[in-house]
């Protein structure tokens, strides 16, 4: 009988987590730069774009932004809010076509709340 109980228990706790971490029909949230989500991006495309942006009325609150490369120092900012800063952009237009630009560490506020979530990172390779 005991067993019996835990099990429940065990079940009905499953199915409120995942009640409340997927609501039906809603997906989770994603940043993007310049309309991407990873892969490749020239320079001029990352430096025009200005922010991070997030789909489904979230709005990026704060994330890690470094940049790495051949013949180049690894270099790290920290973003508050969802705007690039200058030394972001001078630090992009310095890697060389091959370089890694990584924005991880995404907080974002859904609209209305304070809320905070923790969003899915980005990863870029430089063009020219």
């Amino acid at each position: 009988m005991k067993r019996k109980i835990v099990l429940l228990v065990i079940l009905f706790a499953g199915l409120s987590w995942n009640n409340l971490s997927a609501q039906p029909g809603t997906s989770a949230p994603v940043a993007t730069i310049a309309g991407k989500n990873g892969g490749k991006i020239s320079k001029e495309e990352l430096t025009k774009a200005e922010k991070v942006l997030c789909t489904g009325n979230y709005t990026v609150t704060e994330f890690k932004f470094s940049v790495a490369g051949k013949g180049i120092d690894y270099k790290e900012f920290q973003g508050r809010g969802e705007f690039l800063t200058p030394e972001m952009i001078s630090a992009v237009q310095m890697i060389p076509p091959g370089g890694k630009v990584f924005i991880e560490y995404i907080r974002a506020n859904p609209e209305g709340s304070e809320a905070t979530r923790q969003i899915s990172p980005l990863d870029f390779t430089l063009t020219e």
